[in-house]
């Protein structure tokens, strides 16, 4: 989506040990040594720190259990920059934000004309915003993205997905596939999924406003009353691979959760000072909790597209020359309101 996210991040490969040609008794050697120095050292984290850690869990916890569903729209924009392409730099990837579109958003005037503006004025940035709109409800989940004038929509309900992009000719389903799976109310609660366990954290406040916790390869920078996160870093220890993430313009619902009008992430690879790759989500509309209709949830298709059903959860099914089975395909007949009901006729 949407937006890009640190759910990409797996924190288990950036941060795992290989280990070869260790004998078992060796191996359960080094995993009691292990644990017993992870227990010494989250002794002597500061009590303050843990305090204040155990404080927003507790706070983000609380944002999940209020916001029972959402209903956004914005705009929407991705780039990716080749490896030869070093003239974009974090500085340029800051400045573009809080001189161009954070102005642009404080003037309550958002329009996609205004937001490619912001992009064209650098001759760096050659991407274009999108509108989308999300809504989530307990059980159910849709996105609809604007790709070249068309709407791309995905709903996803009872662990599947059904897609369809307006004038192509198939419309999928997926029996598990997991294009919606991660995209859920805390992308736009942003808060750290790490568990803080075990990590010898610098907590620092430089004013009663803005707090930062601080690890080698992580910063987080938070307001220190709300709880929301305004800056998120994270880098491999090889420095591999970097994200920055920036949140602002925040608005509060009635039950209290911030939710920024502005998600900024930018990443970059090995150990360049180039960025690699851009996603920006700027939201024009916020509700939180909103009565939404079960008929939100359904997929119009017209008359005349073939319904593909994978039972593997991908387009990249095995071949049927490779022993693999041809997935099942119906074409619609006539209009149909619900590709998920039409899905169970065959």
């Amino acid at each position: 989506m949407y937006g890009h996210s640190l759910k990409h991040i797996s924190f288990q490969n950036l941060l795992g040990v290989h280990l070869r040609l260790i004998s078992v008794p060796l191996m359960l050697l080094a995993v009691v040594l292990m644990q017993s120095t992870l227990a010494a050292e989250d002794k002597t984290i500061n009590p303050a720190t843990k305090a204040e850690i155990k404080r927003l869990q507790s706070l983000w916890k609380s944002w999940d259990k209020s916001v029972t569903s959402l209903e956004l729209k914005g705009f929407r924009c991705y780039e990716s920059f080749s490896q030869d392409q070093n003239w974009f730099s974090y500085t340029d990837f800051e400045k573009r934000i809080y001189d161009h579109i954070i102005p642009l958003i404080e003037s309550d005037k958002i329009t996609q004309k205004k937001l490619q503006a912001t992009l064209d004025a650098s001759p760096s940035l050659k991407g274009y915003w999108r509108p989308f709109t999300f809504t989530i409800s307990k059980d159910a989940t849709r996105l609809d993205d604007t790709i070249g004038g068309k709407t791309f929509s995905v709903v996803r309900i009872d662990d599947q997905e059904f897609s369809y992009f307006e004038t192509s000719r198939q419309a999928n389903v997926y029996g598990t596939f997991t294009g919606l799976k991660s995209l859920r109310v805390s992308e736009y609660l942003y808060r750290p999924y790490h568990t803080f366990q075990n990590d010898q954290w610098d907590l620092s406040c430089s004013d009663d406003k803005t707090c930062q916790l601080k690890l080698n390869t992580m910063l987080i920078e938070y307001d220190k009353q709300s709880g929301m996160i305004k800056h998120f870093q994270v880098r491999s220890r090889k420095n591999k691979l970097i994200r920055k993430r920036i949140q602002t313009n925040e608005i509060v619902s009635k039950t209290g959760v911030p939710i920024p009008r502005l998600i900024a992430v930018a990443n970059s690879s090995r150990g360049s000072s180039s960025i690699s790759s851009i996603n920006l989500t700027i939201l024009s509309q916020i509700k939180v909790n909103p009565e939404i209709s079960p008929e939100r949830f359904h997929l119009a298709v017209p008359a005349g597209v073939n319904v593909v059903k994978f039972k593997s959860g991908t387009a990249n099914h095995i071949p049927t020359s490779q022993g693999g089975a041809r997935p099942r395909m119906r074409r619609t007949p006539a209009p149909i309101s619900d590709l998920r009901n039409f899905a169970t006729q065959f």
